[in-house]
This record gives structure tokens, C-alpha cells and sequence, in this order.
């Protein structure tokens, strides 16, 4: 029974880190899009300098999302509501979630 519960709560854990990935790909695609306009149409004009998130993306069922800017690139940072655990990835030149950080909760073995 205790193999049954922790398999279904490795499954929980999953699915939740799952649905702030994919949170942050949308917050990805976005940003890719602001950086890809130009200035004069309130965008990046080739760089992520001066993106911020759409309320609809920042705060979400999961948990608050907060980015950052790390030289030419973008990282997003998504803790749970329960704060034990954080995802944390880099947006690249096209737009594309790279070296995706998992921590506390989500530092798992299967």
C-alpha cells in the first residue's frame, strides 16, 4: 500500500511540475514575441531588455512566475503555491526553454 501511495504522489508531483513547464513555455512563446518586435512597436527590437509579464501570465493557479534578465538572455522562475519547490529555466535566442533547473520538491529519483 505505501508503494501504491508513493507512486501516486511521484505522480501528483509530476504533473504539477509538468503544467509549470508548460506555463513557462507559454510565458516563453510571448517573450519571444516582444523581443522579435521592434521598439517602435513597443517591443524588444532584438533583445528581451525591458519584457514583463502579462498579468495573466504572472500569476497563475500553480503559482507567481517572475522573470529576470540574464545578459542577452531571459529566465523564468516559477515557484508552486506552496513555495517547496521551484522550476527554473532560460529562454534563448529563438524563443526555446533551455537548462531547466528543477529544485526542492521537484529534486526527484523515479
Amino acid at each position: 500500500m505505501v508503494v501504491g501511495f508513493n507512486i501516486y504522489s511521484t505522480q501528483i508531483l509530476l504533473s504539477e511540475k509538468d503544467g509549470i513547464i508548460q506555463i513557462m513555455q507559454s510565458i516563453a512563446i510571448d517573450a519571444y514575441r516582444y523581443r522579435s518586435r521592434s521598439s517602435s512597436m513597443h517591443g524588444g527590437g532584438g533583445t528581451y531588455a525591458g519584457y514583463e509579464l502579462p498579468s495573466g501570465l504572472c500569476n497563475s493557479e500553480i503559482g507567481p512566475f517572475m522573470v529576470s534578465h540574464d545578459g542577452g538572455r531571459l529566465v523564468i522562475i516559477g515557484p508552486t503555491a506552496s513555495r517547496d519547490g521551484t522550476v527554473r529555466a532560460i529562454v534563448d535566442d529563438d524563443g526555446s526553454l533551455k537548462e531547466i533547473d528543477l529544485e526542492g520538491k521537484f529534486n526527484i529519483t523515479i
